[in-house]
């Protein structure tokens, strides 16, 4: 089959339309006394339902072997349009027949606000026929098609007839990794690989849900600018979130702008967490009449990092992203952008460190020290090195240290740092990296780093720091929200199977 082609093709009379309408109306009666479900346009299913059998016969028919890479690879077709007219004229009739033309034409406006120069009519058969591209590959051959293709015809159905479009959004991550798939993220999240499995046939649900969205992101990440080509990856390690978005104008810059605020909330989590240098070059997502044919798969060639520390994510690396992910969900981005902005500063850094070169070790050290200083006085709003180290030390502490002694060594790390911060902002920065009158090594920097990641927690979980940490050092009770469970019974609740909400993936 080419793109320009399908098998099946029959032909209508010139009473097509009537008679159509006609025949959908009598089989959604019929399927009304069974155990289909009830889709707002149910007419339009039980016809989407049958071209999607007939599809998959008449691939059967040429024999494909629907469990290999060769066919799973080979999609998109052009099941309804060129010599399948037909066809898309059916799905137009039963699509835009009342009462169901306002509410499309106001899913296909929003679905193709970035297109121009189609039809309603053409649209529309562009979106029916980016879903077969979508489920088809999905069930072909497999023991569970019709439940399959019932969930994800209920996305399709309620995107295109109701009030709001399902929308999920794709980032590729690198510098992060997961092989145990422990980190389990809160509803609505998720974290998976996807790979092509050369020696695996795709015979059962696990395996074909992970190689057709592998070739649906090889087929659509292609390079713009500086970016680099991952098509001949192996394996993707991918980050997704879904939601539901009203349908307008705006619904594709919507949908961009969550795809990229969503990832980059979730990499700042994790660089936060896991001092990982984890970024997302190709950042996409799927939505009506974009699930396919049209991935919006795109790359941002600025956020490779090359030298970046890799980390693997554990069990309760995932217990804390599911505390700090939603507490970043419901604020603006513009409440940890200093933050995340000076921990990508300094993790860029690292790229510029020769390893056998002391000197440019320290330089860098001296760098993502200044970086991490405006990171504390950004979470600590104070103004003076003694309030500064006092107040971060009491917050930084537990009730572990009754004697003080790690406090201590917090308070006086803080002021030595302090001191080095100040001789490299007044000039000085050749006396520090020569004669080194304070020992002050790249070991500090890691030491200082941990307490400001440590402190970016806290505010990210409590919001104003300086108010509870005057509370702390006067004696008064003060509850601190940390980043991982406080009870064994919330942890055991973490674990258990979440409902997660609709999603193209």
């Amino acid at each position: 089959m080419s793109m320009g082609s399908c098998p099946g093709v029959h032909h209508l009379d010139t009473n097509w339309v009537g008679k159509v309408v006609a025949h959908l109306r009598h089989e959604a009666i019929i399927s009304r006394d069974t155990d289909v479900p009830n889709f707002i346009n149910q007419e339009l299913y039980s016809l989407v339902r049958q071209i999607s059998k007939d599809i998959i016969a008449d691939f059967e028919a040429e024999g494909s072997v629907f469990h290999s890479n060769e066919f799973l690879s080979s999609f998109p077709y052009a099941f309804l349009s060129h010599n399948n007219s037909e066809r898309g004229d059916r799905v137009v009739a039963a699509a835009l027949a009342a009462p169901h033309r306002d509410e499309v034409e106001r899913a296909i406006e929003a679905a193709f606000s970035n297109s121009a120069g189609g039809t309603l009519e053409r649209y529309t058969t562009i979106a029916v026929e980016d879903f077969l591209n979508y489920i088809i590959p999905r069930i072909a051959g497999m023991a569970d098609a019709d439940t399959v293709f019932e969930q994800y015809y209920e996305f399709f159905d309620s995107s295109l007839f109701g009030k709001e479009c399902i929308v999920t959004t794709v980032a590729v991550l690198e510098n992060v990794w997961d092989n145990g798939l422990g980190a389990v993220l809160p509803p609505g999240y998720s974290l998976r690989y996807i790979t092509k499995f050369d020696a695996m046939p795709a015979d059962n649900r696990w395996s074909r849900d992970r190689i057709v969205p592998y070739f649906e992101i090889s087929r659509a990440a292609h390079p713009i600018g500086r970016g680099q080509p991952i098509s001949d990856a192996g394996s993707y390690f991918v980050f997704s979130h879904s939601a539901k978005m009203p349908k307008s104008k705006k619904l594709l810059q919507s949908a961009a702008s969550l795809r990229d605020e969503i990832t980059k909330k979730f990499i700042f989590s994790v660089r936060l967490l896991k001092f990982s240098a984890a970024y997302s070059e190709y950042r996409g997502f799927r939505t009506l009449g974009n699930l396919c044919l049209r991935m919006h798969l795109m790359n941002f060639p600025d956020d490779r990092i090359e030298r970046g520390a890799s980390r693997e994510l554990q069990e309760h690396d995932g217990q804390g992203l599911r505390r700090i992910i939603p507490q970043l969900a419901g604020k603006d981005y513009s409440y940890i952008a200093l933050l995340d902005t000076k921990i990508d500063d300094a993790l860029r850094r690292e790229r510029q460190n020769n390893d056998w070169d002391s000197k440019a070790a320290l330089k860098t050290a001296v760098d993502q020290l200044l970086d991490y200083f405006q990171m504390l006085e950004f979470v600590m709003s104070l103004v003076g090195s003694e309030y500064i180290a006092l107040y971060s030390a009491v917050l930084s502490v537990g009730t572990v240290d009754p004697e003080g002694k790690k406090a201590r060594e917090h308070f006086d790390l803080i002021k030595r740092m302090f001191k080095v911060r100040n001789a490299v902002m007044h000039g000085r920065i050749h006396k520090v990296l020569t004669s080194n009158e304070d020992k002050f090594t790249p070991n500090d920097v890691q030491a200082f780093k941990g307490i400001v990641h440590k402190l970016a927690q806290l505010y990210v979980m409590n919001g104003d720091l300086r108010e509870l940490a005057t509370q702390k050092a006067l004696g008064q009770p003060v509850v601190l929200k940390g980043i991982y469970p406080e009870s064994t019974a919330e942890m055991n609740e973490m674990r258990k199977k979440q409902a997660h909400p609709p999603t193209w993936w």
